[in-house]
């Protein structure tokens, strides 16, 4: 017990110190897949410290007769920054498995599945040769690869006559293009809207075999995302790029509000999580942030440059914490307005240990900012705007206690999106898996 509660304590220290225009039409855009399978996987953070912490991540084609190549992009968890990107190359029904851990003082990607490949020349599977390869220097200083993101987005299929396993050799050539002989399976096809077959599924475990602790959670599915280029290892890949869909329309798929997440305290503890993965902050001259490429972040940062603050792009909070028999510190004869608080990173955790009681829930409010009808624009790549209320997030939450360790999603309000082609405002359904088929949107005139 007492090993278990050191452990804990150390694990809470080191985190604590650390395209084109509207996708088709109105009614073809990603979405949240209610199913769990779909184009776009989000795992939406991973540790990987020293003392035996670590995340193995698993990808599935869940797909019986199609072969599917998808890009595997590793994040830092402060600014986006690209740490590692790789292809995995899967055969029918097909799983691929990879380890993020901490070895020899560096943050490496570990996988011996003949999914991945160790070298394209000669072509060599990590099967033969296992894959330990360390994450690629932070630009910077005050970011790490410790904690992060990844995402798994499809780059091609190929559906094939029957389920009979396809050597890997092949999807690799069909992928490149090369189609001699028996070496390829033939030109790969891009997902697109009717033949998407939105066949991946994934989930993360974080794990630490030192003192027999395990957990897993699914990873975020957005469906129809439909990539419209082939993706390599060259130029980066981010959410709303080589895509049929803008980085807007992404954010709308995952604006939520009024998240609710339980903790405990005392002998236990909590780790509440807040991934913004279309932040995507970029970096100037010394590491100082001059631009992001998101629509809502964008918006925000010209807000809170006009309202003088000192840090753009952070996503303000209200945060009210409650014990199991509804007690809260605001109730009583008298309250405040309550305090706002930041979400600064592109992950960003809250430790419950904070929290005045022994065990409970947290409902966290975004701001709405300052539009009167409490939608915010979003302006996308053409001149079309998106309004939603809340922002795009997914929150999670960590359990570490004596019974050991719990990983879930938490709870939240899916927010109503309205789109607007002058002179008419459209309520637009289907972004989330709760939308109605008839929501009341009012846009801003």
């Amino acid at each position: 017990m007492k090993r278990l509660l050191k452990y804990t304590a150390i694990f809470l220290m080191v985190l604590m110190s650390g395209s084109s225009v509207w996708a088709y039409t109105y009614n073809e855009h990603i979405t949240t897949a209610p199913n769990n399978k779909g184009d776009v996987l989000v795992y939406p953070w991973y540790l990987a410290l020293d003392g035996g912490w670590y995340t193995k991540l698993t990808v599935i084609n869940t797909d019986a007769y199609a072969c599917v190549v998808a890009k595997v992009v590793i994040r830092s968890f402060k600014n986006s920054e690209e740490l590692l990107d790789f292809l995995i190359y899967l055969s029918p029904s097909d799983v691929w498995t990879g380890v993020l851990k901490y070895l020899g003082g560096k943050v490496i990607i570990y996988s011996d599945d003949d999914s991945a490949v160790y070298s394209e020349s000669p072509l060599v599977f990590a099967s033969t040769t296992p894959i330990s390869q360390p994450m690629f220097g932070l630009d910077c200083a005050d970011d790490g690869d410790f904690a992060g993101y990844v995402e798994v987005i499809m780059a091609a299929y190929k559906t094939m006559a029957s389920t009979a396993a396809v050597a890997k050799s092949k999807i690799f050539y069909g992928y490149k293009g090369v189609a001699a002989g028996d070496t390829s399976i033939g030109p790969m096809t891009l997902p697109s809207v009717g033949t998407n077959p939105n066949c991946l599924a994934g989930y993360m475990e974080l794990q630490n075999l030192t003192l027999g602790l395990s957990s897993s959670l699914r990873a975020t599915a957005l469906k129809d995302n439909d990539t419209n280029a082939a993706l390599t290892t060259g130029p980066e890949t981010a959410l709303g790029s080589y895509s049929n869909n803008t980085l807007a329309e992404i954010e709308a798929a995952l604006t939520k509000n009024n998240i609710g997440m339980p903790y405990v305290n005392g002998s236990n503890t909590a780790l509440h999580f807040f991934t913004f993965p279309t932040k995507l902050t970029q970096r100037g001259i010394g590491c100082e942030d001059n631009s992001v490429l998101s629509p809502f972040f964008k918006q925000h940062s010209t807000a809170a440059s006009q309202a003088g603050k000192s840090r753009d792009w952070c996503v303000e909070y209200l945060i009210g914490v409650y014990d199991l028999k509804e007690n809260t510190p605001q109730s009583g004869p008298f309250s405040g307005g309550g305090t706002t608080y930041e979400f600064c990173n592109e992950v960003n955790w809250i430790a419950t240990s904070s929290f005045p009681y022994t065990e409970g829930w947290a409902r966290y409010v975004i701001s709405a900012g300052t539009n009167t009808l409490g939608y915010t624009k979003k302006s996308v790549e053409s001149s079309e705007p998106l309004y939603y209320n809340g922002a795009p997030v997914i929150p999670s939450y960590l359990y570490l206690g004596t019974l050991g360790i719990e990983m879930n999603y938490g709870a939240w309000t899916d927010t109503p999106v309205a789109g607007a082609l002058s002179p008419y405002c459209y309520d637009l359904v289907d972004y989330q898996y709760t939308d109605s088929a008839v929501v009341t949107v009012k846009c801003p005139t």
